[in-house]
C-alpha cells in the first residue's frame, strides 16, 4: 500500500511539474513578436508573398507552394504537359504592378512557360479561367528579370483559350 501510495505522487508529482514546465515553455515561445497564439507561418508567409487576395478561402494551394483559385474552369479539351495552348494572360505582383499582359491571345508550348503557369494551366479545360499565385521557386526564383525583382511572388490571371495538339 506504501508503495502505491509513493508511485502515486510520484506520477503526480511529475504530471504536476511537467505540466508547469509545458506552460512555462509555451509561454516563453510565445513571447517573441514573431509568435503569436493562432497565427498559422504558411498563412502569413502566403499574405507577405502575394497579399491579402491570397488569404481568400477560395485558393487552393499545392504542396509546391502553386495558388490556384478556379473562376471558370471550362469544358473544353484539359491540356498535357506537351500540349501548345493558346491563352490570355496578365501578370502582376502584389502591388499591382503589372509586368506583362497578352494584347491579345497567344499560343505557346507549356513547356515553355514557367513552372508554375504550366501546372496551373494543366488544371484547367478550354474555356476556363484561373488566378495563379506563383512562388519563386516556380518563377522566376532569384533572378530579376524585366523589372521584376528576385524572390517575387507572381499573381497571374490566365484564360485559357484553347488547347491545340
Amino acid at each position: 500500500m506504501k508503495r502505491t501510495a509513493a508511485v502515486f505522487v510520484f506520477v503526480a508529482a511529475t504530471a504536476v511539474s511537467a505540466g508547469w514546465i509545458g506552460c512555462s515553455r509555451a509561454a516563453r515561445d510565445d513571447a517573441g513578436p514573431e509568435k503569436k497564439i493562432g497565427v498559422d507561418p504558411a498563412r502569413a508567409a502566403r499574405e507577405a508573398m502575394f497579399g491579402a487576395e491570397a488569404l481568400d478561402p477560395a485558393v487552393q494551394w499545392r504542396a509546391s507552394g502553386l495558388g490556384y483559385r478556379i473562376l471558370v474552369p471550362g469544358d473544353g479539351a484539359a491540356p498535357s504537359v506537351g500540349a501548345r495552348v493558346r491563352m490570355n494572360y496578365v501578370g502582376r505582383l502584389k502591388d499591382g504592378t503589372v509586368f506583362d499582359r497578352s494584347k491579345q491571345p497567344v499560343e505557346m508550348a507549356l513547356s515553355g512557360m514557367l513552372a508554375g503557369m504550366s501546372t496551373g494551366l494543366q488544371l484547367l479545360h478550354a474555356g476556363g479561367k484561373a488566378v495563379l499565385f506563383v512562388p519563386p521557386e516556380l518563377g522566376y526564383g532569384t533572378h530579376q528579370v524585366a523589372g521584376i525583382p528576385p524572390n517575387s511572388g507572381l499573381i497571374f490571371e490566365v484564360e485559357l483559350v484553347a488547347v491545340n495538339p
